[in-house]
């Protein structure tokens, strides 16, 4: 369901020279089972071939014929348990099947080694975003197929939402209760522009987007096996700014960084961990995102005094929030922050210079009824996204129960976010916008739960979160 495969040995042994055979399955995965001995330590498991095939959809990825007799199950019982306790980046089950395939490879056939593992651009980033074990939220640990403790199966085919919708999808937000109408800024459409491409970057399409002209790439750094970071960004120049935008979730370490709600410090503010600590983590040999961005303008605005403005989509737009923080607590002047469908990623603290400052230079955008703005503080939208198990990011299907249980647990962390800036609605039927400080009305309205139409429908509560839903209601504010 999240692209990611679990590896395991099929290993067929023969007494002698006798013709009967019998096949094993040995494999690594962090479940342990309760009455485990010493046959189970460091998350080793043996088990019988027909107790795991049914469960095998894929073919095998490496085959290896002939080994020869000095091999026993024993000595590769051995060979895995030296792999250690179970680690995601370190030690999992891709690690350990790679290690006793190696160790059955004749010296003489070296080139038959396995170099590289399944999964390993995920096993890269591990380390950065810790599985969020003390949430409940096993969600890149493996299981053992062949474990009495594995009660369930994962299953290839797409998820569905819970409920579709039965009235209009372009049920009105009452815009016109809140705030005061604004207009569009041009640099606003710009962002959310950059905001989109960022999630599928091509040089070739900057030309001309959203009234970008003369744009200079100053950096892009694509998540993948060079750029073991979680977080995918860009610098961006053109005749008015400079522009850092920062992609959203789409993938399951994004929604583990999402999910990572514990309070931590930075730049003198309580944040949200998870997105802090992925502008703050760095590779081996490599510079942080806040390292390189901090040199990235450093070196280009004392050349000129242009604009600087951070934008992003989703959690894109919570990694603009903190990056900018940072950025004025060392001395920078950034003069925007754009957002677009952002979580709330900090706590306020207006008596810090740098809040301050970040309140009056951000705007946020929210597309009517989207549930990301409100969480994690609103309670009630909480609990209705527990109810019709809502799709995280539009792609990854969370089990109502296991939302649920999630949902409580995330109740214990939700108090004291909040929000900085100015409140930008915005609504597909609409050609204006709304805009209101980040208190009063304008706030209530963003606590609210939606009308029962909305309330459950899955699918365009999800819609009202898609970054290309933002974009054509700017577009068409921009053009009235």
């Amino acid at each position: 369901m999240l692209g990611l495969i679990h590896s395991l040995l099929a290993i067929t042994v023969r007494e002698d020279q006798s013709q009967s055979s019998r096949t094993y399955v040995l494999e690594k995965a962090a479940s342990q089972r309760e009455d485990a001995g010493e046959e189970y330590q460091n998350g080793i498991y043996i088990s019988c071939w027909s107790e795991v095939t049914s469960m095998i959809t894929l073919p095998s990825l490496q085959t290896l014929n002939n080994v020869g007799a000095a091999l026993t199950m024993k000595r590769l019982w051995e060979v895995a348990m030296s792999t250690g306790k179970y680690d995601l980046a370190r030690s999992n089950c891709h690690h350990v099947a790679q290690a006793v395939y190696n160790a059955c490879v004749p010296d003489s056939h070296a080139q038959l080694q396995v170099l590289e593992i399944p999964n390993a651009r995920w096993v890269r980033v591990a380390a950065i975003v810790k599985p969020l074990n003390y949430l409940g939220l096993n969600l890149l640990n493996s299981h053992a197929l062949g474990s009495q403790s594995c009660t369930s199966q994962s299953q290839g085919s797409q998820s569905t939402l819970v409920s579709e919708c039965t009235g209009s999808s372009l049920q009105h937000f009452p815009l016109h209760t809140v705030g005061e109408a604004g207009h569009m800024n041009p640099g606003h459409l710009k962002a959310a522009c950059l905001a989109k491409w960022i999630y599928s970057p091509k040089r070739e399409e900057l030309t001309g987007l959203g009234g970008l002209l003369n744009i200079n790439l100053h950096v892009l750094r694509q998540m993948g096996d060079e750029n073991p970071t979680p977080v995918q960004w860009a610098v961006l120049e053109d005749e008015d700014a400079f522009y850092v935008t920062f992609k959203g979730t789409d993938n399951f370490v994004d929604v583990v960084i999402d999910f990572d709600l514990t309070l931590t410090d930075f730049c003198d503010m309580r944040v949200h961990n998870g997105i802090s600590g992925g502008l703050q983590h760095k590779p081996p040999d490599g510079k942080s995102v806040l390292d390189e961005l901090e040199e990235c303008l450093g070196s280009v605005s004392v050349q000129n005094a242009k604009e600087v403005i951070l934008c992003g989509h989703s959690l894109g737009g919570g990694y603009a929030i903190l990056a900018a923080l940072f950025l004025l607590y060392r001395g920078f002047h950034v003069t925007q922050v754009v957002t677009f469908g952002a979580p709330q990623v900090l706590v306020p603290d207006m008596d810090n210079p740098g809040c301050r400052w970040l309140d009056e230079i951000t705007t946020l955008y929210v597309n009517a009824w989207d549930p990301v703005p409100r969480l994690p503080a609103c309670l009630e939208w909480l609990e209705l996204l527990a109810r019709i198990g809502v799709s995280l990011a539009g792609f990854i299907h969370v089990r109502p129960t296991f939302l649920q249980d999630t949902i409580d647990r995330f109740k214990r962390f939700r108090h004291g976010y909040g929000l900085v800036g100015r409140l930008a609605f915005v609504a597909w039927h609409s050609s204006f916008i709304r805009c209101g400080l980040c208190s009063g009305e304008v706030e209530w309205l963003l606590c609210s739960p939606p009308p029962q139409e909305h309330a459950t429908c899955a699918r365009r509560l999800c819609e009202f979160h898609l970054m290309d839903e933002y974009l054509k209601i700017l577009k068409a504010a921009a053009e009235s």
